[in-house]
């Protein structure tokens, strides 16, 4: 009996300690997983941060490179105006094109600034970087007409100056032909006077065609919208103005030399003055030549 009854302490004790295995063994278990998804927290937190801090990088720099594009953008549209600003001063100023013309000009001037102070606008508001991109690529490819009206208003500008040095040598040539005349009722040889005052008319008369040319061609130009074609013919256009200011320049500048060599002469068959200081007093003593 006592047998029997030690044997059923023994299963009972075996089962007991069989049963607390297990519940050991899962004790461990659990503090292993708890020291795992402890660690994977730790590490899941760092990498959130790490996202979370490239993330706000890459903001502060996409918002750093359009400020500096904007400023970029606002910095050539301010340029444009001044130019265009400054063109308009230069029309008003023009005495060889008519009011009529001076008008068109300047509204197709004024037409210009208005477009791009809008689009400065809407630059300085844009928050997309790719419609940004868009605007600022227009300030060279849609507004086409400033890239016309800078050379053709230097060009006119030139045109008209020449025009005003060509009215003043004419005014001057009629007091050359004048005093020519005058040396010859006097007895003078006015031979070279006379190939020298021819040489002039003519190098006024060219600067003249010149200068007109130049002026009415620049004039009649269009912007070309992006056509290609209309850009070749302006730039060839304008080129060609050029050389025609640049062959009036020259004009006048010879002009200019036979002027000077026209007075010079004419200087010499005047009676020559001495002046003389005597005790104080001025004696003009005259002789002929």
């Amino acid at each position: 009996m006592k047998s029997s009854n030690m044997n059923k302490y023994a299963g009972v004790a075996a089962v007991a300690v069989l049963l607390a295995v297990p519940f050991q063994v899962n004790a461990a278990t659990r503090t292993t997983l708890q020291t795992k998804l402890q660690l994977g927290a730790k590490a899941g937190l760092r990498t959130a941060d790490a996202t979370s801090t490239a993330t706000s990088t890459t903001s502060v720099n996409n918002a750093a490179k359009m400020a500096r594009a904007i400023a970029q953008g606002d910095k050539e549209i301010d340029r444009r105006v001044a130019a265009l600003n400054s063109f308009s001063t230069r029309i008003d100023a023009m005495t060889k094109i008519s009011d009529a013309e001076k008008t068109v000009l300047k509204n197709e001037v004024q037409v210009q600034v208005t477009a791009l102070t809008s689009l400065r606008a809407k630059i300085d508001a844009d928050t997309d970087a790719s419609v940004l991109k868009t605007d600022i690529k227009a300030i060279t490819d849609s507004y086409r007409t400033f890239a016309l009206f800078i050379p053709q208003g230097q060009i006119l500008a030139a045109a008209d100056r020449a025009g005003g040095l060509v009215d003043t040598m004419i005014a001057v040539g009629i007091k050359f032909q004048a005093a020519i005349t005058a040396a010859q009722t006097a007895g003078k040889d006015i031979t070279f006077l006379q190939t020298t005052y021819a040489d002039y008319t003519a190098k006024v008369a060219d600067a003249t065609s010149a200068y007109q040319e130049a002026g009415n061609i620049v004039a009649a130009l269009v912007p070309d919208q992006g056509d290609t074609t209309v850009a070749a013919s302006n730039k060839a256009t304008l080129l060609k103005a050029r050389a025609d200011i640049k062959k009036a320049v020259q004009d006048l500048v010879a002009a200019r030399k036979d002027a000077n060599t026209m007075q010079k002469t004419l200087k010499s068959f005047q009676p020559k003055t001495n002046v003389n200081v005597n005790a104080g007093a001025t004696t003009t003593a005259t002789s002929t030549h």
